[in-house]
């Protein structure tokens, strides 16, 4: 985990707080078994004090203290058109950063709870009726309660010919209850209120980055780096 940039090493054990002796009070085990998302959040409780703390929160903060990286974020009422968010994502699905989105309110018409965060899987675009469309693929972490609006896994939009292209593409777009589901851009820039980024540092080698124990650093002339030793 990191802290202000810095790496540290968070101990825990496997333990973990179940209502029932069987199924975990909070992170679920995975579908495939898997406990690490339970022992990460236990991690985090640890760290911070403990489960209550954890509460809510913003999505880019929790990305960068796993793995330190920069994020920043876009105020979907500050962009005044689809053309600006799209182009936003454009770009940072091709850096290959980790994109993530929330909601505010609840959303009874798309079936999208509120204050809940979301993660952006990537952007592709369909031809439809001559027009391009352009989609969002979203992951809910649930894992369920997918949304119900336009481009949803049930919706009329969709064709075989679409869903086999956007699945050679994209890696699926069926009707699985699985919490990952598309949404077309005006869906999304008008659902979502904000979109946040962290960026992907893993090939980062600038001078002005300094990371501790960065292999990757390049010299930096001591007059260029404030607060070097």
């Amino acid at each position: 985990m990191y802290a202000l940039g810095i790496p540290f090493t968070q101990y825990v054990d496997d333990y973990l707080p179940t209502d029932n002796g069987v199924v975990p009070m909070f992170a679920n085990i995975g579908k495939d078994g898997s406990i690490w998302g339970a022992i990460v959040e236990k991690a985090y409780a640890k760290r911070y004090g403990n489960y209550q703390h954890m509460e809510g929160g913003w999505m880019a903060t929790g990305v960068a203290n796993l793995n330190g990286s920069p994020f920043k974020t876009y105020l979907h009422y500050e962009l005044s058109n689809d053309n600006e968010i799209w182009a936003i994502l454009s770009t940072h699905d091709q850096d290959k950063d980790i994109m993530t989105a929330g909601t505010t309110n609840d959303n009874k018409e798309t079936n999208l709870p509120g204050g809940h965060a979301y993660t952006i899987i990537g952007i592709t675009t369909v031809q439809k009726n001559g027009e391009e469309v352009r989609l969002i693929k979203v992951r809910n972490p649930w894992g369920s309660e997918e949304y119900t609006g336009p481009w949803s896994d049930s919706s009329s939009e969709w064709t075989p010919e679409l869903r086999a292209e956007v699945a050679s593409k994209m890696g699926g777009a069926d009707k699985k209850d699985d919490g990952i589901f598309y949404m077309d851009i005006t869906t999304y820039r008008t659902n979502f209120t904000e979109t946040q980024i962290n960026q992907d540092t893993s090939a980062w080698n600038m001078s002005h980055f300094l990371m501790l124990g960065d292999s990757k650093r390049e010299t930096v002339n001591e007059d260029k780096c404030i607060g070097c030793t």
